[in-house]
């Protein structure tokens, strides 16, 4: 009788030693992974960073040194600047339209933007670059029909792209290149008629990486090393495609991506409307590897538009049209 129960126990003990182990190992494993396993989440709810009981806010983008946030209003008339604590707002451009596709400069030093000229019934466009601190204004491009889409930094912040018909522009000045990111590429993409360009500047030579047959290409946005680039097809969804050319992929269907600053994560808007109005825009962080989405306003009721991830990663902004108002969410990439 006792050698059996000392057999049993002992049968026992390597059952429990060896589910021990592969335990240990699970969790080696999990551990070591964990960027696989892990998911970005929101952590609180988000609080009103710009009101206004006069106009409505949108489109609001985060400087590349986190130290402030640019948005617009209305009809994107006009930029204005606030700092993530909600303190120290001004406007720094009243231009009509000029909020629409502006970008932070790389070093954060200007904001480049494209904007509207009317004569009567004519709408014309110019293209500027904004000294962020001073608010003094360099216009590169005057009054014109010509431009195709919207001017593009080079990833240095040396160049600017400006295509104008078929005929790109890159435009640069002695202050563009003293305040331009050394250890940076002086590479500019950006897209023309369906065609997604990658130009050198300093040759003013680009080729066409990619072509959608004059599909409209929108919301274009380069990866924090800019080796990939983000953007949106017309009726075809969101793609991911590596700046050389090579695997291009559709990863959603949601709309305005902004990178996490790993770029391992787009966060971009998944809208719904009646076919007159926006009715819903929820928050999603992609995974541009494999296309898993994760829910981030879950929930709030808010109709979550335009994100901005901050260079730190730990907050995104967004607007609501529902309200006007400019919001900004703590998330957790849980890296």
């Amino acid at each position: 009788m006792k050698a059996r129960n000392t057999r049993w126990y002992t049968d026992t003990y390597k059952v429990i030693l060896m589910y021990s182990r592969l335990m240990l190992i699970s969790g080696l494993l999990l551990l070591l992974s964990g960027a696989t396993f892990a998911q970005p989440e929101a952590v609180g709810d988000p609080i009103v960073l710009a009101t206004s009981d006069s106009t409505n806010y949108l489109n609001p983008k985060w400087s590349p040194d986190g130290s402030t946030i640019a948005f617009s209003s209305d009809n994107y008339n006009g930029i204005w600047l606030i700092g993530p604590n909600g303190e120290n707002m001004r406007i720094l451009s009243k231009d009509p339209g000029i909020g629409f596709g502006y970008s932070w400069s790389p070093g954060g030093d200007f904001i480049l933007a494209r904007y509207s000229q009317y004569n009567l019934l004519r709408r014309f466009q110019s293209v500027k670059v904004i000294d962020v601190k001073s608010g003094e204004a360099d216009v590169l491009v005057k009054r014109t029909r010509n431009i195709r889409t919207l001017p593009s930094w080079s990833l240095n912040g040396s160049h600017v792209a400006i295509p104008l018909g078929d005929d790109p522009q890159y435009i640069t000045s002695g202050e563009l290149e003293e305040r331009a990111i050394p250890d940076k590429s002086g590479k500019v993409v950006f897209s023309v008629q369906g065609q997604l360009y990658v130009a050198d500047p300093e040759v003013a030579a680009e080729r066409v990486i990619l072509d959608f047959e004059r599909r409209n290409i929108i919301g274009l946005s380069l990866s924090p090393t800019g080796d990939k680039a983000v953007f949106q097809v017309t009726g075809k969804g969101l793609h991911i495609i590596n700046t050389d050319g090579s695997n291009l992929k559709q990863i959603s269907y949601a709309e305005q991506p902004t990178w996490t600053p790993d770029g391992q994560y787009v966060i971009a808007t998944l809208i719904k409307d009646d076919g007159y109005q926006i009715t819903a825009g929820e928050l999603y962080a992609i995974n541009v590897k494999t296309g898993d989405e994760v829910h981030l306003t879950p929930h709030t009721n808010l109709i979550a538009m335009n994100p901005s991830v901050s260079p730190c990663g730990n907050w995104v902004v967004f607007d609501n049209p529902d309200d006007g108002n400019i919001y900004m969410m703590e998330i957790k990439l849980n890296k």
